[in-house]
């Protein structure tokens, strides 16, 4: 496990010492950069044939997986059991929770759990089980408000809007869609300025609290998020989603969602869905990048009670769908131009 700050901020606490801690935010995301950037290398080095390249990448790749392996180990050991409820600190080893320690000193090193819960949950490289309990968590403990994380503390009614696109990126990851929307629409609610639509790094629900200022990655989160529920690109799985957490409104009969040039790690991507719900038909076309390297599914979230029949790919039956996802699968390798249609 990696050992050190978790937030930059901790430079300016009377003892920064005390957050040289094995925050799981650190690993994760360290294990996320050494796999993806291993795999990098070892392209290029096989496309090169530069076999110390190659090596270095393959190297890189193993101690990713050795890291992530030491992270599962450390979360089965550190899960703490407080009042009927199975908690995930932020910290490896701690034996009290964030929302124990933080009422009693605001220079716990827990108190930077608002930020590491965040990056856990960006990284990627959470189970689904674990990102539930850091959503059910935070959120019983009024943590999550209006589906937005908090930061600065604990109970703070200060919205994380800065960091808040790390906490989508784990709920889209595991299909909680809902929560995502919910977050997605009260980011553009509450942390955008009116008109301007600016974002502060946080801003406060408490009436007469004023906001931080102006904060980059807070601006971007609307984008990225719409991105996601859009396009989706799953590190863990090698899967890109189309569609993975679009509102049900937009397939309603007659809409239309045309995405076009989405940059993803496999080339662009475009598609458009047509919705003719009330003839019992939602027409697709794709474009993907040829010969793509990763599994493709469509996901068409209709509204009411539609039930997915049959699907069309190029004309030909295409059995490879699942009713209860509401996904049609196109397997690595299948790109190029796509035509589907789909019957409810």
């Amino acid at each position: 496990m990696i050992a050190g700050w978790s937030e930059a901020d901790a430079s300016l606490d009377p003892d920064p010492s005390l957050y040289m801690q094995p925050y799981f935010s650190n690993s994760t995301e360290a294990a996320r950069g050494i796999g993806e950037i291993g795999r990098v290398w070892q392209k290029l080095g096989e496309k090169r044939n530069d076999g110390e390249l190659t090596a270095w990448g393959k190297k890189l790749q193993r101690e990713s997986k050795e890291l992530l392996d030491d992270v599962q180990t450390s979360i089965s050991r550190s899960i703490l059991k407080v009042d009927g409820e199975n908690i995930l600190p932020a910290i490896a080893g701690v034996r009290k929770p964030f929302h124990v320690v933080v009422l009693n000193s605001k220079s716990d090193p827990q108190f930077r759990s608002y930020r590491a819960y965040m990056e856990m949950m960006y990284s990627g490289n959470l189970t689904a089980a674990q990102v539930k309990m850091i959503v059910d968590y935070r959120s019983h403990h009024h943590d999550v408000i209006l589906g937005m994380p908090t930061a600065y503390g604990l109970k703070t009614g200060i919205l994380a809007g800065f960091l808040s696109y790390g906490h989508g990126y784990g709920l889209i990851q595991y299909d909680m869609i809902r929560e995502a929307l919910l977050l997605t629409y009260s980011d553009m609610a509450h942390q955008y300025t009116r008109g301007s639509w600016s974002a502060p790094e946080a801003r406060s629900i408490v009436p007469g609290e004023g906001a931080a200022p102006f904060c980059t990655p807070a601006q971007l989160v609307v984008a990225l998020m719409t991105k996601w529920l859009l396009v989706f690109e799953d590190s863990r799985s090698q899967t890109v989603w189309l569609g993975k957490g679009v509102p049900r409104k937009w397939l309603e009969d007659g809409k239309k969602i045309l995405v076009a040039n989405v940059p993803t790690r496999w080339g662009r991507l475009s598609f458009t869905v047509v919705s003719h719900l009330r003839s019992g038909v939602i027409q697709a076309h794709v474009q993907l990048p040829r010969a793509i390297g990763a599994t493709s599914k469509l996901r068409l979230r209709v509204p009411g009670n539609a039930v997915l029949k049959s699907v069309t790919l190029n004309g030909e039956p295409w059995t490879n769908f699942d009713v209860s996802d509401e996904t049609i699968t196109i397997p690595a390798g299948i790109g190029g131009s796509l035509s589907i249609t789909a019957r409810y």
